[in-house]
């Protein structure tokens, strides 16, 4: 009857325990797969939920608030998050203000000067199997991971832990831990008592002497521990009591996992373990000196060496995979730095017209360079999620899709392809490192702007960006130009330019077709010159002078010192603005900045007429005598007298050079004070159509006026 009862307690628990995870299961899918707007990151969407990333531009303003990113966070509530990437934030404390119900199953926190996690940080975070803490700062592991009761993976490498301690305790599901490239000297002897599923671990390139004897001794399920980069003097207890080089769970080898005095040892015996002969032991066939006793290890895998001896195999046996491999490929086993082992598949040159349709399980690099295909599918993506080199070099691509990318890829070559649009969602996307874009005939229009603005901050990713040319085409701007040199505006040029172009290029085309009677119209102009050149055209009714300069911005262009400026603004700008003359002066139509001497041919190049105000400051500026001779210049070049020289002093006029002197007596000039001054200077200026005022008599402003501004 007990027993009996048992029974029942278990069936019910277990029918209560199936009913949770189903209704919980019915509550995940319910979730939102939509990716609300957010202000500071960005949300893609994949099949199996959302990708959202928020790096760089995060500013702190109130981190205990998380002002900067907790309405993001509150907005993904109900959005089922697969991967959630916080990278090269600006925080040195995160807050645990910022996550709240959110559904995650990836968190990366990357790339910042991160230093600590609020322990309660992650207590509003659910279902995560994977955290990657790489490249902060952190100096401990930190104590709010103890939030994720499901984590499979953590990641913290590249940080400045020093000591392992207690912190791992409440992640008993934990399979792979990665503490590579820290300051570690010290693991606690307990540090992994209760991790009994790890199959994994990476403490490489740490500052470790040795290891506790009873480490491992609840790990009876880790087959990977990878030591090398230490300091490790000898492979003490804790290896020879590990179970996984007892009961022949040993699968793989790293040499770095050695010390150098295995060079001396008289055996290295292996054999009982299930040894994958792979590229990850080819050391054994070639470091070992004769007369070591090897033993008889044999191959558990791959499936085609099992049972073979491993003695008998040669460094290519261990090197080719050709495990689906496709055939046009060559597929070989390289150790890896991050994983242990990779495939790299190189498929170059076999003109091919579309992706291979297999790809073995661990392919990391794929060469696909001098094959002749068009588009890309999805295929990369779910034969090769793991990718992180593509070479799609010399192929026939127009496009690549953001989609066909497998997520992890680092490394992309898109050289010489068909590519015009800048694939500027890859770049912002992708965790990319490298890239080559070069021998595309890219369009570099304004829709390439904002690439060029991504670009000028990642140079250093762009590997090629100085060969990086636009293509031939009609905006001259850009045509066959670098891509790095032009700016917004060669790739967005004004619509007043465009129109002035387009005007440009179909009076062209229209001036064939043009009548004899069409032509008078549109030369009246220059007919009009022609007439009034030759006294045919008895006064001004017939040519005005506003014709001959209708693209010049000012009327007149004031040559003056500095230090006459004072009186200039006073006596002389006034009255002549306001019988409606424009004047160009430098302080206020001129930005600082400019060379001087482009300063002075601007302003005679845009002015109808040049005024020198000649008094004894001018007379003695090496500047003001180069108004002078750029404006004679002009006036010579124009064949029109566009200088009016204006003597305020006689001491000013006996001392100006031969240039000026020989100038002032081959024509007329005004005296400052002189009767009808006024007179004269509205008839030496340009003509225009207005009727004008009766400028008053120049006795009301007498040569004692401006003497006191000298």
């Amino acid at each position: 009857m007990c027993f009996s009862g048992v029974n029942s307690f278990f069936v019910v628990l277990i029918v209560a325990t199936f009913m949770s995870q189903l209704c919980e299961a019915r509550n995940w899918r319910r979730v939102n797969t939509t990716c609300p707007a957010l202000k500071q990151c960005e949300c893609s969407l994949v099949v199996s939920g959302a990708y959202v990333r928020c790096s760089n531009f995060v500013k702190m303003v109130d981190w205990k608030n998380g002002t900067d990113l907790k309405e993001d966070m509150d907005r993904l509530q109900n959005t089922s998050i697969r991967k959630l990437t916080l990278s090269g934030v600006n925080v040195e404390v995160l807050p645990a203000s910022w996550f709240s119900n959110l559904s995650v199953f990836i968190l990366i926190i990357n790339h910042s000067p991160l230093k600590y996690i609020e322990d309660t940080a992650f207590n509003g975070i659910n279902r995560v199997s994977k955290v990657m803490l790489e490249n902060n700062m952190l100096m401990t592991i930190p104590r709010a991971l103890k939030s994720f009761k499901v984590l499979k993976s953590l990641h913290i490498p590249r940080n400045l832990i020093k000591a392992v301690n207690d912190e791992l305790y409440s992640l008993g599901e934990l399979k792979e831990l990665n503490l590579r490239s820290n300051l570690i000297e010290k693991i606690d002897e307990d540090a992994l008592k209760n991790q009994v599923h790890l199959n994994k671990l990476y403490l490489q390139n740490n500052r470790l002497e040795d290891i506790p004897p009873l480490l491992f001794k609840n790990t009876k399920h880790l087959e990977h521990i990878d030591l090398h980069g230490n300091r490790i003097k000898a492979i003490g207890d804790s290896i020879r009591d590990m179970p996984f080089l007892k009961s022949n769970q040993l699968s793989t080898m790293h040499r770095k996992s050695f010390p150098n005095s295995l060079m001396t040892l008289e055996t290295l015996a292996v054999d009982g373990n299930p040894l994958l002969c792979d590229c990850q032991i080819t050391w054994l066939l070639d470091s070992l000196p004769p007369g070591t006793k090897r033993g008889v290890p044999v191959c558990a895998s791959p499936p085609r060496l099992a049972g073979r001896m491993l003695y008998n195999l040669t460094v290519n046996d261990l090197v080719a995979w050709p495990e689906d491999c496709d055939n046009g490929c060559t597929c070989q086993c390289h150790e890896d730095s991050m994983t242990g082992w990779a495939v790299h598949v190189n498929c170059s040159g076999g003109d091919l017209k579309q992706l291979p349709r297999t790809f073995p399980e661990n392919a990391r690099k794929l060469d696909l360079s001098g094959n002749s295909v068009e588009h890309l599918d999805e295929r990369l993506v779910a034969k090769a999620p793991g990718l992180r080199s593509l070479s799609l070099r010399g192929n026939l691509l127009s496009s690549v899709d953001r989609s066909t990318i497998p997520e992890n890829v680092t490394v992309l070559d898109l050289r010489d392809n068909r590519l015009k649009r800048f694939p500027l969602d890859l770049v912002s996307t992708l965790n990319l490192t490298r890239i080559w874009l070069a021998g595309n005939p890219w369009s570099c229009d304004c829709e390439d702007y904002a690439f060029r603005q991504w670009a000028e901050g990642h140079s250093d990713m762009i590997q090629d960006a100085d060969e990086i040319f636009c293509a031939e085409g009609f905006n001259v701007l850009v045509s066959l130009k670098s891509f790095m040199e032009v700016g917004q505006k060669e790739l967005c040029p004004s619509v007043v330019s465009k129109a002035v172009s387009y005007g440009i290029f179909m009076l062209v085309l229209a001036a064939a077709a043009l009548t004899v009677s069409t032509a008078y119209f549109k030369y009246k102009r220059e007919i009009k010159v022609w007439l009034y050149a030759r006294g045919l055209c008895g006064s001004l009714q017939c040519i005005k002078e506003d014709d001959l300069d209708e693209e010049k911005s000012f009327d007149i262009f004031l040559s003056f010192s500095s230090k006459d400026s004072s009186w200039a603004y006073e006596h002389l700008i006034p009255r002549v603005e306001a019988h409606g003359f424009t004047v160009c002066t430098y302080d206020r139509n001129f930005k600082g900045g400019f060379l001087i001497q482009d300063i002075i041919h601007e302003a005679v190049a845009c002015s109808r007429r040049t005024v020198l105000l000649l008094s004894e400051n001018f007379v003695q500026s090496e500047w003001c005598r180069w108004e002078f001779r750029v404006a004679h210049h002009q006036a010579l070049e124009d064949n029109i007298n566009r200088l009016i020289v204006i003597v305020v002093d006689e001491a000013a006029s006996n001392a100006v050079d031969d240039e000026l002197r020989i100038y002032m007596q081959a024509t007329n000039y005004l005296r400052w004070g002189e009767t009808h001054f006024w007179d004269k200077l509205l008839y030496s200026l340009p003509k225009k159509d207005s009727h004008r005022k009766v400028i008053p008599n120049s006795q009301e402003y007498p040569m004692a006026a401006i003497a006191r501004h000298l």
